[in-house]
């Protein structure tokens, strides 16, 4: 066998690797997750403007463990009937993946679909039924919300509408400046990780690996103003607000809730930032803990002065593996107290008292 003759058979004996490699990591893949590994999967863009939805009708087992379905206008919720019958009250949720609530096994563990649950057995609400749609979808922000809310919210009209943003809307907020001071750059994705599992595993991972060893120094850190980009968030949240009352009596605001506490050791924070640091390694834990603060407080401003309800107590959920998932998703025991969060401001305000009233006596 000659010099060309061997450099042929190499070549041959590692493509036939690679490939086998490839067929057992898809066949591991779909034995252990499914036919669906990603949440983004079951959405596509809307037809008529740029935001996502649920693909309508359409229900998928997500990394097996996760039943996603949409309703007929692509909502992570029940059908609801339009016009609304008499004797219901509407929710309408806005929100990106938190409030879509991706690790819930079905749409009855969502903590929206838990938070109506838990109204419905409060003696105030006797006699009356409670219904949602939930509009949420991946890394949606105070903007798409607002998109959503003119072009698929009216129709079904809702009451009441819950906000609950933060994450997305800072990434979004941050990213670009990262760029301009060369900490980040945009990810392209290649024609080889379109058709092979293989290398989108190894570029999945490599990515992990360094966007956790990045966010974990202290150098190479993104020059930021916090505070100015939490004050353009409130207003973004302001203008949300002011349009969504025009479509629903009643608006309310909940603050963002995340896995990391101050109290926590600085190896629990860096753990619990993982989810954090893979959107924005060039922000320091200082930083991010300063900027879901800033936004907290400035969405909490902008709904006060457009006099919607604000649930607070972001930090009554424990910042523990018990009730996050990661850096800001809930596990099942979170979406229970989430809901339960909600409820108590929610049943205590005097305009949902009113409300109630109201659709008690049938008006």
């Amino acid at each position: 066998m000659n010099h060309r003759q061997k450099l042929w058979a190499s070549a041959g004996i590692l493509l036939l690797l690679a490939l086998s490699a490839e067929g057992l990591v898809r066949v591991r893949g779909r034995w252990k997750y499914g036919a669906t590994l990603d949440i983004y999967d079951v959405f596509e863009p809307h037809p008529e403007v740029d935001i996502l939805r649920g693909i309508p009708g359409s229900s998928t087992l997500i990394a097996r463990t996760c039943e996603v379905t949409f309703d007929s206008r692509g909502f992570r919720s029940p059908e609801v009937e339009v016009p609304k019958p008499k004797g219901v009250i509407r929710f309408a949720f806005l929100g990106a993946s938190t409030t879509l609530s991706v690790s819930a096994a079905t749409t009855e563990d969502t903590w929206p679909s838990r938070l109506l649950h838990r109204l419905a057995l409060d003696p105030l609400a006797e006699a009356v039924e409670f219904d949602h749609v939930n509009a949420a979808f991946p890394g949606a922000c105070v903007e798409d919300s607002r998109i959503s809310l003119h072009h698929r919210l009216r129709e079904v009209m809702p009451d009441v509408i819950v906000i609950y943003h933060a994450t997305s809307d800072l990434v979004k907020d941050t990213r670009p400046l990262a760029r301009q001071q060369g900490l980040e750059e945009d990810r392209e994705i290649d024609s080889l990780e379109r058709v092979s599992l293989l290398w989108r595993l190894v570029k999945k991972n490599y990515r992990h690996h360094t966007r956790q060893k990045l966010g974990h120094e202290e150098v190479g850190k993104l020059d930021v103003n916090l505070s100015e980009l939490a004050s353009d968030f409130g207003r973004r949240m302001g203008v949300l607000i002011r349009d969504a009352q025009e479509v629903a009596e009643l608006i309310v605001l909940v603050t963002y809730s995340i896995k990391p506490r101050i109290e926590q050791s600085i190896g629990s924070q860096r753990e619990n930032f993982t989810n954090s640091f893979m959107h924005m390694p060039y922000l320091t834990r200082e930083n991010l803990f300063e900027a879901y603060a800033a936004y907290n407080q400035a969405a909490r401003t902008a709904a006060r002065q457009a006099g919607a309800l604000v649930v607070g107590g972001e930090l009554e959920i424990p910042g523990t593996d018990e009730y996050f998932a990661d850096s800001v998703h809930f596990t099942t025991a979170g979406y229970e107290m989430m809901a339960d969060r909600v409820a108590a401001p929610l049943i205590a305000d005097p305009r949902f008292a009113e409300l109630l009233r109201r659709i008690q006596a049938g008006d």
